[in-house]
């Protein structure tokens, strides 16, 4: 009889303690696949002009520069020496909220969009415009609202692949 009881009362045991699946830890807020060694394989230029005509120029870069994301929050920027030797060209903070980029660059911010992420392949983009009345650049951000007429937009995309 008393078999009886311990059966239901293990059922009840086991049923309140599953469910959980979190071990404590956070999620990351970024693509995981965005973390590793990425090998530049080519930069595509296009400059738009208000005239309607366009500019465009790609250069196979052929993994002469690498970026390093990690998981600590560094990018790495390195370019490769004709001795075949790596340089870092600069260390900064990067963070992530979904499409943008942000790597910290001795120069300011850079805002990158993510076009691609596979395992494999990442392409990112940047645009700049520049504003008639002087030769400023400045960085095309949601939170910039057009104050001047734009005579001419540059968009940078990056194609990587992962070292």
């Amino acid at each position: 009889m008393r078999h009886l009881f311990i059966i239901p009362l293990l059922a009840i045991l086991f049923t309140a303690c599953g469910g959980d699946d979190s071990d404590g830890t956070e999620q990351p807020t970024f693509p995981i696949e965005i973390l590793g060694d990425w090998a530049e394989q080519a930069v595509e230029t296009t400059v738009t002009y208000t005239d309607g005509s366009i500019e465009s120029t790609t250069n196979l870069t052929e993994g002469a520069k690498r970026l390093v994301i990690s998981p600590n929050g560094i990018a790495t920027s390195l370019s490769l020496l004709p001795s075949g030797q790596w340089t870092e060209d600069y260390r900064g903070y990067w963070a992530y909220s979904d499409p943008r980029l942000m790597v910290r660059t001795p120069s300011g911010d850079v805002y990158y969009t993510l076009r691609t992420l596979s395992n494999t392949t990442m392409v990112l983009e940047t645009n700049t415009k520049k504003t008639g009345d002087d030769d400023s650049e400045e960085e095309l951000t949601p939170s910039t609202p057009p104050t001047e007429i734009t005579v001419a937009s540059t968009s940078v995309k990056i194609t990587y692949t992962r070292l």
